[in-house]
């Protein structure tokens, strides 16, 4: 499991892995811990996994909010790590446009909103606020090609790499969930794959050249039916204890 922005591995996902060693008595639980270098973590958790000796046959990655889009990442950029499955819950695939609303007295949110808006796509703002390596600002699409240092390559937007497009295709199963009410993730579709554009009109991901000229597998997987499309009604990772159960069961069993 890979927690998302603001948790941590070994608390805030306490009661998800509680519930998966219910619903699965003696499963293996793994939970990543993300610091504060993306790149340099994507490395050290691949070194981690790969010495596990309970992973070497390989196992499901269970991804929540941007923890899901890194082990995306890691999985396309990392093949030997053998995940057979990915689930991402409420994870920005296509990034976010906007920071999410701060509380008024909350000056470090307020600070990084700022940053991110006047200085996302320098070098120094890439390198070290992890948010800034996924945000996409729709009217700004060149420079974020350009410029960001991240996302655009794991999506194959500026060149294609056919190693990402196979170890999507290797997948036994891709589920993206997403929240439809959420406040986190602008706009929530990202978490499905599709995003706004210049106009900031909606483009679904079957209407995105990343789907039309297949530059990421996505359309192989969705016409094998490889690819599960989950909406919740609620904000940003507000998934009951049901619907977590529902989702242990369809897709972390065997």
């Amino acid at each position: 499991m890979w927690h998302g922005m603001g948790d941590d591995c070994c608390s805030g996902l306490d009661g998800v892995k509680d519930a998966i060693i219910k619903q699965i008595p003696g499963v293996y639980v793994h939970s990543i811990m993300l610091g504060k270098n993306k790149m340099q973590d994507l490395q050290q958790v691949f070194e981690k996994l790969s010495n596990d000796p309970n992973l070497s046959d390989g196992f499901y990655g269970l991804g929540f909010s941007q923890g899901g889009l890194f082990l995306r990442a890691l999985h396309q950029r990392y093949p030997s790590l053998n995940i057979k499955r990915l689930v991402t819950i409420g994870s920005p695939h296509r990034g976010v446009a906007s920071v999410p609303v701060c509380k008024s007295q909350n000056f470090m949110c307020n600070a990084v909103a700022k940053t991110l808006d006047y200085m996302v796509y320098t070098s120094i703002v890439q390198h070290r606020v992890v948010q800034a390596q996924y945000f996409n600002d729709p009217k700004k699409y060149n420079d974020y090609l350009k410029y960001n240092t991240f996302l655009p390559d794991i999506n194959n937007e500026n060149k294609i790499n056919q190693t990402y497009i196979d170890q999507i295709k290797k997948l036994e199963k891709l589920v993206f969930v997403k929240f439809l009410r959420d406040t986190m993730v602008d706009p929530p579709d990202s978490e499905w794959f599709g995003f706004y554009n210049e106009n900031k009109t909606i483009v679904p991901l079957v209407n995105s050249n990343i789907y039309t000229e297949d530059r990421l597998g996505l359309k192989a997987m969705d016409m094998e039916k490889k690819i599960d499309f989950v909406e919740i009604n609620a904000d940003h990772l507000q998934a009951s204890d049901d619907i977590m159960d529902f989702l242990i069961q369809k897709y972390l069993m065997d």
